[in-house]
């Protein structure tokens, strides 16, 4: 925590506090997002870019086609898996479609918790995202 102008406030928020103070706890939480992803963004541009040494693999094309992207691991590595790859992969639900409701909901809970202006740039982060993998 850091004080500053006698308003404690997390490190990760001390540029400004006084804004950080006004939010409630779904938009620090979004809060905490944009100034991660804020610094994340150019370092993974920048690796897509110069390094293949470093693999990217998004969550939801793991989930839902994990045999391409096995495949796609073992052409980086150059090397074979082990068979029991497919027993962890079935443990944990692979594959799977992901829930078109449950992010529509999830969607809705941030439009009603967040204000306007941090929601829309949720969705934008959301659609750079997306866009970028």
């Amino acid at each position: 925590m850091v004080k500053k102008n006698n308003v404690l406030t997390p490190w990760y928020a001390f540029t400004k506090p006084k804004y950080w103070q006004q939010l409630n706890d779904v938009e620090r939480c979004a809060y905490n997002v944009f100034n991660l992803l804020k610094f994340s963004y150019p370092v993974l541009k920048k690796i897509k870019k110069k390094n293949n040494k470093i693999l990217i693999i998004k969550f939801e094309n793991f989930v839902q086609s994990p045999n391409k992207e096995i495949v796609r691991i073992k052409l980086f590595l150059k090397r074979n898996y082990s068979k029991k790859i497919f027993e962890k992969l079935k443990k944990a639900d692979c594959p799977r479609k992901l829930n078109k409701e449950l992010l529509n909901n999830k969607r809705y809970f941030l439009k009603e918790k967040l204000n306007t202006k941090i929601y829309k740039k949720l969705l934008s982060f959301e659609k750079r995202y997306n866009e970028y993998f």
